[in-house]
């Protein structure tokens, strides 16, 4: 998808070449909301004073019970992998191929950075970053030991502490669909973003073929998990009706 904020007017341009913009989540290929922090203008404490004082103790308290960052190379990536499969297994959901962390990390050069959090000897969590433009983006995350010692608020801090260092003026902790406060993605992620949602336009679906289309779409609606997003299925069919 472009990386293009949700415009009406652009939309209705659009709309006039009979061109939509995908609002049904389960067709769209990435989330239509993301969290993003702003850090222009700021230093890593002054953001730290200004997240709520339940995220400040979480990421106060990592440190005072001995987690530690550690910076990554590329050889780590290997271990972050293996995390990543771990996670995956445990949370019964998919997972890329050891090569594609690699060409990730390659394509993005010096600014692609590892981040693991260590405690007691043993890396516990780590997250995959990369930089473009004025943006610094947390791509992915794995933490597959159970070990509560908020090692993933003090990696997040982390994160933070290098976009300022390296001058980034925006961290973007990726997409969300739905900001339902009991929704544990929005939950984790809105904590330290200050809550700053950005909408996105979406993408278009160019129909070639009709009967092919059907199929995919169908396919799409059934298979989509319908829980985690702020809209019921009735209320797209109502609303953006199939093309």
């Amino acid at each position: 998808d472009p990386e293009v904020k949700h415009d009406e007017e652009l939309v209705s341009q659009y709309a006039k070449e009979d061109l939509d913009f995908l609002k049904n989540p389960a067709l769209t290929s990435q989330p239509l909301m993301s969290l993003i922090l702003e850090l222009k203008g700021r230093s890593a404490d002054e953001i730290l004073m200004d997240l709520t004082k339940g995220t400040r103790y979480e990421i106060r308290t990592s440190y005072r019970r001995g987690v530690e960052p550690y910076v990554g190379e590329r050889s780590d990536l290997e271990l972050f992998y293996k995390f990543m499969v771990e996670m995956s297994e445990r949370q019964s959901i998919g997972h890329r191929p050891l090569d594609y962390f690699k060409r990730v990390y390659d394509a993005y050069g010096e600014t692609s950075r590892l981040h693991f959090a260590r405690y007691e000897g043993e890396l516990i969590a780590a997250v995959l970053l990369i930089g473009f433009n004025k943006t610094l983006t947390y791509l992915y995350g794995a933490d597959p030991i159970y070990v509560k010692q908020n090692q993933s608020a003090q990696l997040q801090f982390e994160n933070i502490k290098h976009a300022v260092e390296k001058g980034y003026d925006y961290y973007d902790m990726g997409g969300i669909f739905s900001t339902d406060i009991d929704d544990g993605l929005y939950k984790f992620k809105q904590k330290f973003t200050e809550n700053n949602i950005v909408s996105w336009i979406g993408n278009l679906d160019i129909v070639l073929d009709q009967g092919a289309y059907d199929k995919y779409y169908s396919h799409h609606m059934e298979r989509y998990d319908w829980t985690k997003t702020d809209v019921s299925k009735e209320d797209i069919l109502k609303k953006y009706p199939r093309r």
